[in-house]
């Protein structure tokens, strides 16, 4: 039996050539002069024409040209359950699955009479398959959507002696399908997030969706509407974009990031199994390398390339990147400020505004040692990380009004008091200080307080001359100097010194030795 299109050019052949003969006839319509002429009677016969077998269907054709064709009918025969061979065929997956004899005994089981033979049953059992496997091919937009994956061949590095396997990340762009690829030590939270950062910055802009699998790194719990990790979650506000799974065991629905894979792994890592690299860095020089080799390579059957595609349509589109680089977050915790307004990270005291007191703040640490803290997703403040792992950095304005002026009261304060009113009193402030190194004592602090007290009851002249007194007696306790206030002892010296002088009567000089020779 010939094509239909065979036939109809048969057809067009005699209406050109009405008067040919079979050879001729066979030659131009490429069949053999036999069929050509036993082809050429029913067309004349019928006084067929080409338009009009062109126009008709295959089964008109085959009606004229083999009428005593006869098409087997089975009358009666009824079809296998879809639900069935579905159930059986493609949702049991491996050893689960039943044989196709299985299957056609159980249907068969049912009713012999009207049950097809075996080559007829899995012949309409694997249409139904098919028809129930349809995909429909996703279009994307330019920029629309990032897709990625991670390869399941691995890459060997030797550091310091030693050999560890490298894994490589895979990102494909939705409409001109460029690559990148990278390689990372690992597959956790921040190896991803390293990688895609790395991605948005080799395409040189972000795209609207990133779409993944259902990894552990990202997705807390996957669904319609996946729940993403803390970190992720941060990490796609940072970028402005959205980011989407695909369905639990439903590798296609990230097919062009498995494609992706399969060319990377094809085209690259499996030469790089013979390759030994020394340092992260040397294999991801080297993967760079043939990735752009592979982007600037023209699509088969194409005389354009990824690379050609991307600069025409899709560059432009891509939203730009942020101004500041993305820090991964290596430190992250929900807490209650306590009534010191002091929160801890790896010993050391961090403050926090005193009107925060008992509420609920959110601690974030970066990689570059940026520390912030959040209340209600606001951020309420920001330190840098010390080095120190004990004491506290303390911003004054975090600080009560009443704390402030307490925290003022350091030695820098108080002797700066005691200069201001003469050097006696500046010195007596020093010697305080002669009993502890911090210059934040509250128990010294305590002692200048006692003084300014004094000063403020007696005046600053007064005062003045108690401390001369008292540092000439080294006496240096705040109590004493109050008591000098009180006795002025310079005044009754002065009533008591005699007004003349005796040459007989020895004065301090001779028993100082002055006088003698």
């Amino acid at each position: 039996m010939l094509t239909f299109d065979k036939l109809r050019e048969i057809t067009r052949v005699c209406e050109l050539r009405p008067d040919c003969s079979n050879r001729e006839g066979g030659k131009l319509a490429n069949c053999s002069h036999q069929v050509f002429g036993k082809m050429k009677k029913i067309v004349q016969k019928s006084q067929l024409s080409f338009a009009y077998v062109d126009s008709i269907s295959d089964d008109a054709i085959a009606k004229i040209f083999y009428p005593n064709l006869i098409k087997r009918v089975r009358k009666g025969k009824r079809l296998p359950s879809k639900e069935r061979i579905i159930e059986a065929r493609v949702k049991r997956k491996g050893k689960r699955r039943l044989t196709w004899a299985k299957l056609f005994l159980e249907y068969e089981s049912v009713d012999e009479k009207t049950a097809y033979r075996l080559t007829q049953f899995k012949f309409l059992a694997r249409q139904m398959i098919l028809e129930y496997q349809a995909s429909m091919k996703q279009f994307y937009e330019p920029g629309e959507c990032l897709f990625i994956d991670y390869a399941g061949l691995t890459v060997p590095v030797k550091e310091n002696g030693h050999v560890t396997r490298l894994f490589v990340f895979v990102a494909v762009l939705g409409f001109s399908k460029r690559l990148f690829a990278f390689a990372t030590r690992g597959m956790t939270t921040r190896d991803w997030l390293l990688a895609l950062k790395k991605a948005f910055n080799f395409f040189g802009g972000v795209t609207e969706v990133v779409h993944s699998d259902n990894t552990v790194a990202l997705v807390k719990k996957s669904g319609l509407l996946p729940l993403y990790t803390d970190e992720a979650k941060h990490f796609f506000r940072f970028y402005n974009c959205l980011a989407d799974t695909s369905r639990v065991a439903k590798s296609q629905d990230n097919a062009l990031a498995e494609n992706g894979v399969s060319i990377v792994t094809y085209r690259i890592l499996n030469y790089m199994q013979d390759m030994m690299f020394t340092s992260v860095d040397d294999a991801n020089a080297y993967i760079l390398r043939e990735v752009n080799k592979i982007n600037a390579a023209k699509f088969q059957s194409e005389s354009f390339s990824r690379d050609d595609l991307f600069y025409k349509s899709e560059k432009g589109t891509l939203a730009d990147l942020p101004k500041h680089e993305y820090q991964h977050i290596i430190y992250q915790k929900l807490l209650t400020v306590p009534k010191t307004y002091l929160i801890s990270y790896e010993g050391h005291l961090y403050s926090v505004p005193h009107k925060y007191i008992g509420k609920r703040v959110e601690i974030r640490v970066y990689e570059n040692g940026v520390m912030d803290i959040l209340n209600r997703h606001k951020l309420v403040t920001q330190h840098h990380v010390s080095k120190r792992t004990s004491g506290a950095t303390i911003v004054r304005e975090h600080m009560p009004i009443a704390h402030q002026k307490d925290a003022e009261k350091t030695k820098e304060f108080f002797v700066a008091w005691g200069h201001e009113i003469g050097v006696a009193a500046q010195q007596m402030t020093l010697k305080q200080y002669d009993f502890t190194r911090n210059t934040r004592s509250r128990h010294i602090g305590k002692r200048c307080i006692a003084l300014q007290k004094c000063c403020n009851k007696v005046g600053a002249a007064v005062f003045e001359m108690a401390c001369a007194y008292a540092l000439e007696k080294q006496q240096y306790d705040p109590s004493y100097v109050d008591m000098v206030t009180k006795a002025r002892p310079w005044e009754f010296l002065a009533e008591t010194k005699p007004g003349f002088k005796h040459d007989n009567i020895r004065g301090p000089e001779y028993y100082g030795g002055s006088s003698h020779g």
